[in-house]
């Protein structure tokens, strides 16, 4: 009489594919969350470029008004934020990331401020006599919706 052998070692084809399948849906899973996980880093990441873009051009002209000059704001084609002192350049940011706005709410006033803002901007400001209030906002070229509006009031004490 022949004895089968009952201690086969190995594993079955279905053994093989429900490993298969759930080392599948595993790495599905964990794909999906980089994935998320990269796309908000992404985003965060952009939103405080934009936000600190902001803050370095409004303390640009926060250091400009403090001083006894007279100086003008412009901004053209939406790409180039520059400060003058008369015909001089003192200040020229032309970042290919942005867009710019400046909407005066001097001139303006705060309800007339809406979108869209004109592409070309240019106040003389004389920062012994007025205050400068304006609405900044800031916008990515790769992501129209992302943007960044700040509103102001630049004065000398």
């Amino acid at each position: 009489m022949k004895m089968k052998n009952l201690n086969q070692k190995g594993i079955t084809l279905i053994e093989l594919l429900a490993v298969l399948t759930i080392f599948s849906i595993i790495a599905g899973v964990l794909y999906s969350v980089f994935m998320n996980g990269l796309n908000y880093s992404t985003k965060a990441k952009d939103t405080v470029l934009i936000q600190q873009e902001a803050n370095y051009l409004l303390n640009l002209l926060k250091k400009q008004h403090e001083k006894d000059r007279d100086y003008t704001v412009k901004i053209e084609n939406n790409e180039t934020f520059m400060i003058l002192e008369g015909e001089t350049v003192v200040i020229s940011e032309n970042d290919s990331d942005f867009l710019y706005f400046i909407c005066d709410l001097d001139n303006q006033g705060e309800n007339s401020c809406e979108k869209p803002y004109a592409a070309n901007f240019s106040k003389q400001i004389n920062p012994l006599k007025e205050p400068f209030r304006m609405k900044l906002m800031l916008k990515s070229k790769k992501d129209h919706n992302l943007q960044f509006e700040v509103e102001t009031i630049l004065s000398r004490l």
